[in-house]
């Protein structure tokens, strides 16, 4: 393998999820068609996942957590994406153990409760992006030589800014369906079930991590309306082709807003209300929470009524200006400035 100039750091299993190696992947390609070498630096169990998406075998480092991989790679800059739930105390040391090792580092950053926080006393990264509509509202400044925030920097692949000028009325009354990658609480046949007796047109692709149930299968088979996709390289297309988008809570906001689809979406956890709340308010998309004592109750009986109001359907303008799709864009930009001899 070149040496690659940039490395991305990322991981991908059942409990963190698929979505953080996909945006990964989605700013590699970025990065690659501005000339400059790519490696992604993965533990042993995130390979399948990385070669299933298609990540080039050849540009994949062994990595396990803590930062000494980075010894084997001359790379000008390392790039985490570190910060899953759960994940932001590890990802703090590990960024530390990179930067006392005297290596540049950004950090792809999360909102509360998983946002990045340098450890005391170490050195801080060059620069942290938080690409999220709303950051600067949610979290301090972090402690980094740079801090860059906002929707317009939500790393999207580059289907979806080839495909926005596709998009006009009237929208497909069709339903797209994704539970991310792994769909680790089944939430997938709990919405098929409810919106396969609708007679909507149902596309429901499952992840490359999750599998078809027994009642998807049975489902899918008792009505011809709901089809099952396998996994697929990127959903641009598929949600172009839909009117509306449903499903578990994730990266999937961003992609069906950059093409001006609505969402209706179930978080199933008590992090991140106050962003995702903006992220509603703001005409963004309907988020449901699954709380006691109804759970998920609410968000199956709208999913139920999907298409008696005109209005599920109908092309969310808030939304297509608020993500443009040059986010990977905007992201390489100030990569770039970061890459080549150090100061």
């Amino acid at each position: 393998m070149t040496e690659p100039t940039i490395v991305l750091r990322a991981d991908a299993r059942p409990e963190i999820g698929l979505g953080h190696l996909r945006r990964m992947a989605d700013l590699a390609h970025a990065i690659r068609a501005r000339g400059a070498g790519i490696g992604l630096a993965c533990a042993d169990d995130t390979r399948p996942a990385a070669l299933s998406i298609g990540w080039p075998e050849g540009e994949l480092i062994a990595a396990d957590p803590g930062g000494a991989w980075a010894a084997g790679t001359d790379a000008d800059l390392i790039v985490t994406d570190l910060n899953w739930h759960g994940g932001a105390p590890a990802a703090a040391a590990e960024i530390a153990a990179l930067t006392a090792a005297g290596r540049r580092v950004a950090v792809i950053d999360a909102v509360p409760p998983d946002h990045f926080t340098a450890l005391p006393d170490s050195v801080p990264p060059a620069l942290v992006v938080t690409p999220y509509l709303g950051a600067r509202r949610l979290r301090p400044a972090p402690r980094a030589a740079r801090w860059e925030a906002g929707a317009h920097l939500a790393i999207l692949g580059t289907a979806y800014a080839t495909l926005r000028p596709q998009v006009s009325e009237p929208l497909p009354r069709r339903v797209l369906v994704s539970c991310g990658g792994s769909d680790p609480t089944g939430l997938a046949p709990r919405i098929a079930r409810s919106l396969a007796p609708t007679g909507l047109a149902i596309d429901l692709v499952v992840g490359p991590l999750a599998s078809v149930s027994p009642e998807l299968s049975r489902l899918a088979a008792a009505h011809p309306n709901l089809r099952l996709l396998p996994p697929q390289p990127g959903l641009a297309q598929a949600i172009l082709a839909a009117g509306v988008v449903v499903g578990r809570l994730g990266l999937l906001r961003y992609e069906a807003a950059a093409l001006g689809r609505s969402g209706i979406y179930l978080h199933e956890s008590t992090a991140y209300r106050p962003y995702l709340d903006r992220f509603a308010a703001a005409g963004l998309a309907e988020i449901h929470y699954s709380d006691p004592p109804l759970g998920d109750g609410p968000f199956l009986d709208r999913l139920a009524r999907l298409g008696t109001d005109p209005a599920d359907f109908a092309l969310n303008r808030a939304a297509l200006a608020a993500v443009d799709g040059q986010g990977a864009r905007n992201v390489v930009d100030l990569l770039l400035t970061l890459t080549g001899p150090a100061p």
